[in-house]
């Protein structure tokens, strides 16, 4: 189950980090060409990018390491089973 959680977190990698830099490309032209809350929007946008995009790669690979070293996911009755 941890080589699952790791090859499918490596083959995932690439979307994630191509949709947040694209979505921080956006919100640079926006602070860079923007006026006043356009400016304070792409900051709050950025900021909420870089929050996601570190959530999604090492909180959340802890979180399902942890899950799949537990008794929780052994236990067939949760499975139909």
């Amino acid at each position: 189950l941890r080589s699952a959680i790791d090859v499918g977190f490596k083959r995932a990698f690439v979307a994630i980090a191509d949709a947040n830099i694209t979505t921080l490309i956006a919100a640079v032209v926006l602070y860079f060409f923007g006026t006043g809350s356009i400016k304070g929007f792409a900051l709050t946008l950025s900021i909420g990018i870089l929050a996601s995009m570190f959530t999604a790669i090492t909180v959340t690979r802890w979180l399902l390491h942890l899950v799949a070293g537990s008794n929780l996911v052994r236990n067939q009755k949760l499975y139909g089973a």
